[in-house]
């Protein structure tokens, strides 16, 4: 199994963290990585998701696998045949009076190493700008 996993420490309390995580309408001003995410995130739901893959937009529809209000937030995402699958995360913990976030997913599948070999520095680098941006977000909220 394949794997990207981020950290991001936020001066913030993951209670603020995790409600703009969860205030999905907004992901438009503000997240420069997934920019559209449609659905009421909880257990089960399906999502409509609209990231940035490096200059072009692709869309996608998850649907959410595990969720711990305040906590944890996960998704599959997947391709037909088992050819590529992505369990994307989000998990918050307290830590030094903020927030650790820790973004991530692991992929399977039978095209996971070709995938990742052709995107995954630049998805590295959406979650890590998402990070940022989430950061930017809840510290001045």
């Amino acid at each position: 199994m394949k794997q990207i996993i981020t950290q991001q420490f936020i001066q913030a309390k993951p209670e603020t963290v995790w409600n703009i995580l969860m205030e999905t309408q907004s992901y438009a001003d503000w997240n420069p990585f997934i920019v559209k995410m449609e659905g009421t995130p909880g257990m089960g739901a399906q999502l409509t998701n609209t990231m940035m893959q490096g200059k072009n937009p692709m869309t996608f529809k998850p649907r959410v696998t595990a969720f711990n209000e305040g906590e944890y937030f996960e998704w599959l995402g997947s391709m037909p045949l088992n050819m590529f699958n992505g369990r994307h995360f989000f998990r918050l913990s307290s830590a030094n009076g903020g927030t650790l976030l820790e973004h991530g997913e692991y992929f399977a599948g039978w095209c996971a190493g070709l995938i990742l070999k052709k995107i995954g520095d630049e998805t590295r680098n959406g979650f890590i700008a998402m990070n940022k941006a989430l950061c930017e977000r809840a510290e001045k909220a």
